[in-house]
């Protein structure tokens, strides 16, 4: 399963439990995340309007299940 979020730092929290929570279910997991810190909902709509690049990304792949 492949998660894209774009948001602030309440995205890079989400992140930080769905590897717990899909565990369970034995899904392969890759999360990605672009964010700027408080960021708000205007900020994103006119970065994306604008196509500016000022998003910091992180992404964790957590290890398969055997």
């Amino acid at each position: 399963m492949n998660i894209l979020s774009i948001g602030n730092s309440f995205s890079a929290n989400a992140h930080a439990l769905l590897p717990q929570l899909l565990k369970a279910d034995g899904e392969e997991l890759l999360l990605c995340n672009l964010f700027i810190g408080g960021c708000s909902l205007e900020l994103h709509w006119n970065n994306w309007r604008k196509e500016e690049p000022a998003y910091d990304y992180e992404s964790i792949c957590p290890a398969k299940r055997s």
